[in-house]
């Protein structure tokens, strides 16, 4: 069955060991694969020592496509491991000899260009992959590469197209068992309702993923969509209602702290600051941001930002003006160049308050009306306008593109 991670790693490792020493391409063929399994059951160090003899027997029998899925799982391991400058350029080699997004280990290489906030390349990348994994007998690959699509979309501002991947995500998924991944995928969509500030739906999304990954004993999305349930406590003004989740989160994150952990550590750290700053605890808030900030340099320009927004926040309410005013600045100078309204919106806020203009708020209003025009849902809308990241002066009545 599709996702049966376990047995299959079981059942390649048993099946090398039995494979002639002539098979040389088939053994390959079970060693990306085999590359495949050791990453998604968390084992990093499983999947490098299948790397190099991969790498050589593509090579020697001259399967572009194995050599492009094996590098990619080597870059996907990089990315694990928070390295995600050595990653990309690692799966882009991959890409340029497969010839495009053509399998599940290359439809990873976007995910590189999200973190990195290059949401525009990793949108083309990932409509590449969705396109390709159609046609293909696939429906790991299909369903991996409809929800970094709905990811990359989500961090253009594109919400109405992302919310219509994730609902084909979803049923594509469930169609054909791909569970882990779809708990993953479901996780992922709560972003769509995070960006405009409808945080019941944040919630209620994030608790159905955490629920379906409990059942399935898959860590990711259990540590992601909780971190997600921190910070919808914090932005609700109820942080009171984070410690549980809290501990919780920091434990599963712990025991798979191998892969991915580098970026559960920069977003437990973002939810620490604003739950810090929902209890009016301002030097924690300073130190949890500044260290999230710390963290995401040249690799989650998304955190930089939220991070030095944090940060400025608390700093404003020390007393701090100059330093908080600094802050804020160097975040709306970032958070400029992402592409995602979203980062930004909540940037011009925060420097409104800080050290507002008239410019800043027409840039804010300006900025609102563009994520209305990609929402056409009545009520998203009516809660993106009553949400924390409003502007006064932008109506409901907004039109939503068509």
């Amino acid at each position: 069955a599709v996702s049966q991670w376990a047995p299959a790693k079981v059942e390649l490792e048993t099946a090398l060991q039995l494979l002639p020493e002539d098979a040389r391409e088939l053994r390959c063929e079970l060693l990306v694969d085999l590359a495949k399994y050791s990453f998604w059951l968390l084992d990093i160090p499983a999947l490098l020592r299948v790397s190099d003899e991969a790498l050589r027997l593509a090579e020697e029998t001259g399967r572009d496509d194995l050599w492009a899925d094996m590098t990619a799982w080597v870059g996907a391991a990089r990315q694990s491991e928070g390295d995600l400058i050595g990653a990309l350029d690692v799966m882009t080699q991959a890409v340029d000899r497969a010839g495009g997004i053509r399998s599940f280990a290359l439809a990873t290489t976007p995910l590189a260009l999200y973190f990195l906030g290059r949401c525009a390349d990793a949108t083309a990348q990932t409509a590449q992959g969705v396109q390709i994994s159609r046609d293909r007998n696939d429906p790991a690959f299909h369903v991996y590469a409809l929800e970094h699509h709905g990811l990359a979309l989500t961090g253009c501002g594109r919400y109405d197209e992302a919310l219509r991947v994730f609902d084909e995500m979803r049923h594509f998924a469930r169609q054909h068992g791909v569970l882990q991944l779809l708990a993953r995928g479901i996780a992922m969509s709560a972003g769509v309702y995070m960006a405009l500030g409808d945080y019941e739906q944040v919630a209620a999304t994030a608790e159905e993923a955490r629920e379906l990954a409990r059942s399935l004993a898959f860590a990711p999305p259990r540590v992601s969509a909780g971190i997600d349930l921190l910070l919808v406590h914090a932005r609700q003004q109820e942080p009171g209602r984070a410690q549980s989740v809290l501990d919780e989160v920091a434990a599963v994150a712990a025991s798979a702290s191998g892969w991915h952990g580098w970026l559960w550590r920069i977003r437990l750290s973002q939810a620490r600051a604003e739950l810090a700053l929902a209890r009016g605890d301002w030097r924690g808030a300073v130190e949890a941001a500044d260290d999230a900030f710390q963290q995401s340099r040249n690799r989650r320009p998304k955190y930089e930002v939220l991070g030095l927004v944090a940060a400025s926040r608390a700093r404003f309410a020390l007393g701090e003006q100059v330093a908080a005013s600094e802050q804020i600045a160097a975040a709306l100078s970032i958070a400029r160049g992402l592409g995602d309204p979203a980062v930004k919106l909540r940037a011009l806020a925060a420097h409104i308050q800080i050290a507002g203009d008239d410019s800043l708020v027409a840039e804010a209003r300006a900025t609102t009306e563009t994520m209305l025009a990609e929402v056409a849902d009545k009520g998203l809308r009516s809660r993106f306008l009553a949400s924390d990241l409003a502007v006064s002066g932008v109506s409901q009545g907004s039109h939503p593109r068509r």
